[in-house]
């Protein structure tokens, strides 16, 4: 047999190993420990085949805690790393695991973090962008306003809004951004009403509190949702508040919302006897891909398996894995209305670069 080359494993020939690395232990220790259970979960799914072991390591949250998990699962055999759960922990992860070849499934939502072979699975405010400025494009929306928070959050929208808009022909006519208070929300929203020639679509970002307190000012300052398109972009898309304020009534968000994923909530339920945080379900998606892709690896390099252009299908809908560690999913528009949020436009069914 010849010998791998310099920096790569041997396609595997016995059992597959896993390495999470999730906080078991610290201020957000539930939530890693629901995302360890739904990893669990989709082993539980993948008997048959060759058999993939879990190595689970606690980070404490921390990046100094990652680096030293990510030592110890490698140390262990894993073969991909499913976590860390936050951004700041990803560079650590990645200079352990890059340097044994060793690919990373991080949670992360943070697109910057990302590399060949570290990837951000969350749901990046490209995403959310890409498939809410399409739809409003494809029902006649061609001048479009953006208010979001001025902290980096903001920052990565406004960049994504503004490569979005101008790749799909439309027109960025303002961009406000705000304190995240109440001075601060009511000024932004105010400036973005009266934005000169008008707009078409209206476009809110935030997260939690700072986000329902701008969008009580939209109806406060006439912008009427039934003649402007009102597109929400939020890394909290799973608040259940936002689907019960009124003033976002009309409006539309992108987001995994769907029947499969509340398959997945039912199933954690009936297993753990608990509800499921927002990020569970992708703990699932990447073990089960992680899985998928140590058992059907032909290659010394696991990462030719983990960017396939065609993409996986996971709780989460469909998803694939760019070469620079970013990830595009495929999802529906759904419209707020009283009694929730209802799909209104399905995912599409292919995946387009229009940020290349």
């Amino acid at each position: 047999m010849q010998a791998p080359a310099e920096g790569t494993r041997p396609v595997l020939e016995g059992p597959g190993k896993i390495g999470a690395l999730l906080p078991l232990s610290g201020a957000q220790a539930a939530l890693g420990q629901a995302l360890l259970d739904s990893i669990q979960l989709a082993l539980n799914d993948s008997r048959g085949g060759i058999p993939v072991e879990l190595v689970a390591r606690d980070t404490g949250g921390t990046a100094e805690g990652a680096r030293r998990a990510a030592e110890s699962a490698i140390q262990a055999g894993a073969n991909v790393i499913v976590g860390p759960l936050f951004g700041a922990e990803v560079p650590a992860v990645a200079d352990v695991a890059r340097a044994r070849n060793v690919p990373v499934l991080s949670f992360t939502n943070n697109a910057a973090v990302a590399s060949p072979g570290v990837y951000a699975l969350g749901l990046l405010p490209r995403n959310q962008v890409e498939r809410l400025v399409s739809y409003a494009r494809e029902k006649g929306a061609k001048r479009f306003v953006l208010v979001a928070p001025g902290n980096p959050y903001g920052e990565i929208v406004e960049e994504s809004v503004r490569t979005v808009v101008t790749a799909t022909g439309g027109e960025l006519v303002a961009t406000e951004r705000y304190a995240e208070n109440m001075n601060g929300v009511s000024a932004a929203v105010k400036r973005a009403a009266s934005a000169r020639g008008g707009m078409d679509a209206f476009i809110l970002a935030g997260v939690g509190d700072p986000l329902l307190m701008a969008s009580t000012f939209v109806p406060y300052y006439d912008i009427d949702t039934k003649a402007t398109q009102l597109l929400v972009v939020t890394v909290g898309w799973d608040d259940a508040r936002l689907q019960q304020e009124a003033a976002l009534f009309g409006g539309f968000i992108a987001a995994p919302l769907t029947t499969k994923r509340d398959q997945f909530l039912q199933r954690f339920k009936q297993t753990y006897n608990r509800d499921a945080p927002l990020l569970a379900s992708l703990g699932y998606d990447a073990a089960a891909l992680a899985v998928a892709v140590i058992r059907e690896a032909t290659s010394t390099d696991l990462t030719t398996g983990l960017t396939n252009a065609s993409g996986f299908e996971g709780y989460d809908g469909v998803f694939r894995l760019r070469t620079d560690g970013t990830n595009q999913r495929l999802l529906p528009v759904l419209q707020f209305q009283r009694g929730g949020a209802k799909p209104v436009a399905e995912p599409p069914n292919r995946f387009v670069d229009l940020t290349q």
